[in-house]
């Protein structure tokens, strides 16, 4: 009492506007925290809401005895039905417990890796198997600021399947065609790569090292001008589906310069998501010969239809004169019927 006797009235009333300021301050403080509050419950149930939506797989970790393991805190629904296993049974759980594969699969390595250094890391399509469950797997891994880390991945199960059996697909193909007089072809659609055997540059006089590196536009500009309409025009018909297979005769150069004809077939071997073709395989077969046959036996058919038409023209005037002979046999044979009954006639007289 005796130290707020000695305070002057002016005094207090600083205090007190102190006392209010200060005041204020707390409370624009306290709208500032709630307002945090509310953008963090905002940000949290968007976050649980895109976790949950996702179309990817997404399961959250906390460490567990300084990285020792990972327990399992967050598995949204498209991890349920990947890994055909409820949250129920994995949320609360040691990484290690639920799925007992993740260490030989690797990933377990990159979950430490992550958690220490808070670098994020891409784990490629791997295998990843347990007696429950397998299938391929390509994981992103990164760490939030709460200490967790968080794998987003995807199930490649099924795209691998059907990769795979591409390549076994591809390569009985190319078996089948070995000892073939066929050159084969690929073409890698999107890059404009092509990949030939060497029968493929025997046909066209050369040897494969002497062609590569070749693309389709070089394939493009070697074929023969008149065509190429018609090769193109076939191609796309077999792109949009129109026609099984790519089927077409064209000409190609040969080394010594004269044209080559051959009999191009291929199919599509791949295709994207959207519809749009990724690969296309098939085959060359020289057939100039055969052309060059066809070519002389329709010189002969010609030559032929020339002299079957000489010689009709032949018979139809030899028919024209027997015609008119017959007409003027005919006139006399008249003549001299109309003479007898005239003889006879004057004879009655």
């Amino acid at each position: 009492m005796g130290k707020l006797n000695n305070k002057t009235r002016e005094q207090l009333i600083e205090e007190i506007n102190k006392l209010r300021t200060k005041f204020s301050e707390l409370k624009s403080l306290e709208k500032e925290h709630l307002k945090t509050l509310e953008a963090l419950k905002e940000t949290e149930e968007r976050y649980k809401g895109i976790i949950k939506s996702t179309a990817s797989c997404v399961v959250v970790y906390k460490s567990f005895n300084n990285g020792e393991d990972f327990i399992i805190t967050e598995f949204n629904s498209m991890a349920e039905e990947v890994e055909q296993i409820s949250k129920e049974k994995v949320i609360g759980k040691k990484v290690t417990k639920a799925f007992p594969g993740v260490k030989e699969f690797g990933l377990f390595k990159v979950f430490q890796n992550v958690w220490k250094t808070g670098k994020s890391e891409h784990f490629p399509v791997s295998v990843y198997q347990d007696e429950r469950i397998q299938g391929y797997r390509e994981n992103y891994i990164y760490k939030l600021s709460t200490g967790e880390i968080v794998t987003v991945y995807q199930d490649l199960t099924e795209s691998k399947k059907i990769e795979n059996s591409l390549k076994i697909q591809r390569k009985n193909f190319t078996d089948i065609l070995k000892g073939t007089n066929a050159g084969t072809w690929e073409w890698n659609i999107p890059t404009g790569e092509l990949t030939l055997n060497e029968r493929w540059a025997e046909i066209m006089g050369y040897t494969l090292k002497e062609l590569e590196p070749i693309d389709i536009n070089t394939w493009i500009d070697n074929v023969h001008p008149d065509d190429l309409p018609i090769a193109n025009a076939q191609l796309d018909k077999h792109f949009n589906r129109e026609l099984d297979y790519y089927d077409v005769v064209f000409r190609q150069p040969h080394k010594n310069g004269k044209w080559v004809w051959v009999n191009a077939r291929g199919r599509v071997t791949e295709w994207a998501e959207d519809g749009k073709p990724l690969r296309i395989s098939g085959t060359h077969l020289n057939i100039t010969e055969r052309k060059e046959a066809e070519e002389e036996l329709g010189k002969h058919r010609e030559h032929l239809e020339e002299l079957v038409r000489e010689r009709t023209k032949e018979l139809e005037d030899k028919n024209k004169e027997l015609d008119n002979a017959l007409l003027v046999f005919v006139g006399r044979e008249q003549t001299i019927k109309d003479l007898e009954e005239r003889v006879r006639a004057l004879g009655g007289r």
